[in-house]
């Protein structure tokens, strides 16, 4: 809803949101294990991001604006939600 002439009373809800926007689960090898392989260290970390959002906002994504950083936050129009990414580190030491 709302135009771009102004802001109705129907146009406006409850902006409110909790968003996991974070996980990372890390292990560490152990000396004696990384040694057999040879290497001095090896850590493995799976991380996601943008897990879950919890709102009763009917829009895309609370956290998005049509304007950017500026005044004319709150405009729900064209947006696109946050992307969901996962991702999988390696770290080794000789």
């Amino acid at each position: 809803g709302g135009t771009f002439n102004g802001t109705t009373e129907r146009d406006i809800q409850d902006g409110s949101w909790i968003r996991l926007r974070e996980v990372t689960l890390s292990y560490s090898l152990s000396m004696r294990l990384a040694k057999r392989i040879g290497l001095s260290s090896l850590d493995m970390s799976f991380y996601a991001r943008n897990l879950f959002l919890w709102t009763h906002y009917t829009g895309i994504d609370p956290e998005t604006s049509l304007k950017g950083a500026d005044n004319g936050q709150g405009m729900d129009y064209f947006n696109m939600p946050n992307t969901r990414s996962f991702g999988l580190a390696l770290r080794a030491a000789l």
